[in-house]
């Protein structure tokens, strides 16, 4: 059964949109990116010191706990990814190996900024930041699998598509920072329980969830709700949740990679810590708190703020006046799309490198194209 419907373009973006049963949708999404997937894998800086921890004491007794975790807790999820890495011709191990990178203790770099505002409007806005060879693919997948709610991800090719930007048939919108953690937790891989979110009805629905299904590794969750313009920054990182609510006395927050509400000893990120093969070059927590420095001494407006007050935001200038990642300077991570929720007006702008912003109805963006 062929699935894809459409493949268009969104600010020099690719944007496709599936419709079908699960596993046949998975396994499209596979075979048709077979190539890319290979090479973002390929591209990983971590593949080889993942691939060495995988064979160690610790390694195996952690993998098997997080393949165990998400075989009992999130069966769908570990069959789309499975469905996926049969459709490219790999070994499932393979693909679950890559999407545990952030579940096992081990420092993976710094990337993403999330602002969000809510007063008498609200806004949620992502800088989706990643190495320029992994996110050479980067695209916008709007899902319609059967028995589930329709959402609209940023997805790259081998992941499970949810550790970027989602909008989701539940009137949600969010952005997610990683979070490095020293010691994981008990509880499942961090992709797969925010895939599960996506189904969420509600903001308080899916703090609930986050509240009842822990996750091993580190994000932080920057969520809009569309109908109430109600907003929360949720950090789920080593088994612990923290949740920040946005009011009018504090209209604005923002986060980056590392923690602000949970104790900060679960953090990773020291220059020593580069365990299971990290190079320097994926930078260090220093490099996300100079980001945060910057943030918290931004004026707020006395006004509302428009969609051109973030932009200018995430992508006027690079550190230490901006937030915006080239790769250069030493800086190994680039800024590949921004992405700007105005939740009343219920619209996204969109701006990929290089490309003029693009700005399009939430629920078009979800219905997809076609």
């Amino acid at each position: 059964m062929q699935t894809l419907i459409k493949d268009a373009k969104l600010s020099g973006l690719r944007w496709l949109t599936f419709r079908g049963e699960r596993r046949a949708v998975f396994n499209d999404l596979g075979r048709l990116f077979a190539v890319e997937i290979r090479s973002v894998q390929d591209a990983m800086p971590e593949r080889l010191g993942l691939l060495k921890w995988r064979e160690s004491r610790n390694g195996i007794r952690r993998y098997k706990h997080l393949l165990s975790v998400a075989e009992q807790t999130y069966p769908d999820v570990l069959a789309e990814l499975e469905s996926m890495a049969q459709g490219a011709g790999l070994d499932p191990d393979y693909l679950f190996l890559a999407n545990i990178r952030g579940d096992i203790g081990s420092y993976d770099g710094t990337g993403c900024t999330d602002l969000v505002w809510s007063r008498e409007r609200s806004f949620v806005a992502h800088n989706e930041d990643a190495a320029p060879a992994v996110g050479a693919d980067l695209m916008f997948l709007s899902l319609h699998i059967e028995g589930e709610q329709p959402v609209a991800v940023q997805w790259y090719p081998g992941f499970i598509p949810s550790n970027a930007f989602a909008a989701t048939a539940g009137n949600l919108v969010w952005g997610i920072n990683h979070l490095p953690i020293s010691a994981p937790g008990p509880g499942a891989g961090r992709h797969f329980a925010a895939r599960q979110l996506q189904q969420a009805q509600s903001l308080e629905e899916a703090i609930d969830l986050l509240r009842t299904h822990p996750i091993a590794g580190g994000f932080s969750f920057n969520i809009g709700e569309l109908k109430t313009g109600n907003v929360a920054v949720i950090e789920s990182a080593a088994g612990q949740i923290a949740v920040h609510r946005l009011d009018a006395e504090q209209p604005f927050a923002w986060h980056t990679n590392h923690l602000r509400s949970l104790p900060q000893r679960l953090s990773a990120g020291t220059k020593n810590e580069e365990p299971h093969g990290a190079t320097a070059q994926l930078g260090h927590i220093s490099e996300s708190l100079a980001r945060g420095d910057f943030l918290a001494s931004v004026r707020l407006p006395v006004d509302e703020p428009g969609t051109d007050w973030f932009l200018k935001l995430l992508t006027g200038k690079e550190l230490p006046e901006g937030v915006l990642r080239t790769a250069r300077n030493e800086d190994p991570l680039a800024t590949l799309c921004t992405t700007i929720t105005d939740l009343d007006a219920g619209t996204i702008l969109v701006k990929g490198v290089g490309a003029e912003p693009e700005t399009i109805a939430v629920e078009d963006l979800i219905a997809g194209v076609g």
